[in-house]
């Protein structure tokens, strides 16, 4: 796996920030609760996470102070679009880049497919989850390869309410990427 350095992740993170960290002193970066990546430490309420250490690093480096909003991930690019937000923390798509510029990734995973330990279904692909319910954040990059497969699709706001879901037998599965799901 190649590493990425962080004077290189910095370089172009922030020549996407420039335009707007040119009038703003603070910044509002929207991230979603997607561990390792992102997520609200439950005892001291303070976020955390790779993106977290990289958008803390980039106020430092650049001079702009980040203000941190956790929301659906189905919400942030509509929330960019509509002004509510100033910066995303996602990775970027072909669909995803009509709306918004993506930096170089920051981290590279796969995806990942959980469901009940009850379930003798010995998945091989997508294609396993034909006539199945299946679970995913809202806005997530697995949703339309799981629909394509046959799969009945409910979207949740976050990983911890689709896996919630899963635990009550509300889907039969869920998709989405592998650090989240771990």
């Amino acid at each position: 796996m190649r590493r990425v350095r962080a004077p290189a992740l910095l370089a172009c993170a922030l020549a996407l920030l420039a335009p707007r960290m040119a009038f703003a002193e603070t910044l509002r970066i929207a991230i979603s609760d997607s561990p390792p990546i992102s997520l609200k430490n439950a005892n001291s309420g303070a976020y955390e996470g790779l993106a977290i250490d990289i958008v803390k690093r980039l106020g430092v480096e650049a001079g702009f102070e980040p203000r941190l909003d956790m929301i659906a991930f189905g919400a942030m690019l509509a929330d960019l679009r509509d002004g509510k937000t100033d910066v995303i923390v996602m990775s970027g798509s072909d669909e995803r880049r009509k709306v918004a510029r993506f930096s170089t990734p920051f981290a590279r995973y796969g995806e990942a497919l959980l469901a009940r330990r009850e379930d003798t279904t010995a998945y091989a692909s997508l294609d396993d989850l034909g006539g199945k319910i299946v679970g995913s954040n809202a806005g997530g990059g697995w949703i339309d390869a799981a629909a394509k497969a046959g799969a009945k699709i409910m979207t949740f706001g976050s990983a911890e309410l689709a896996l919630n879901a899963l635990r009550k037998g509300e889907v039969q599965a869920v998709v989405g990427n592998s650090p989240t799901y771990k």
